[in-house]
């Protein structure tokens, strides 16, 4: 909220007009924010990683090699 964000990613959430409201809503209701995020953690745990021959790494992240 001083612009003094550790990372420089997490900094322009806050100068973004999409995502500022989420900043300042999260700065005040921490609660908020670790509820959120752990509802997104166990979201990302469902997700199920391919590997060996069926995963990829890709050369762009929003399209398929």
């Amino acid at each position: 909220m001083n612009n003094a964000g550790l990372l420089q990613s997490d900094q322009g959430l806050l100068g973004d007009n999409r995502t500022a409201s989420f900043v300042n809503n999260y700065s005040k209701l921490p609660l908020l924010f670790f509820r959120d995020f752990a509802v997104s953690v166990e979201k990302m745990g469902r997700i199920g990683v391919l590997t060996g021959q069926q995963g990829q790494i890709r050369k762009n992240c929003r399209m398929v090699n």
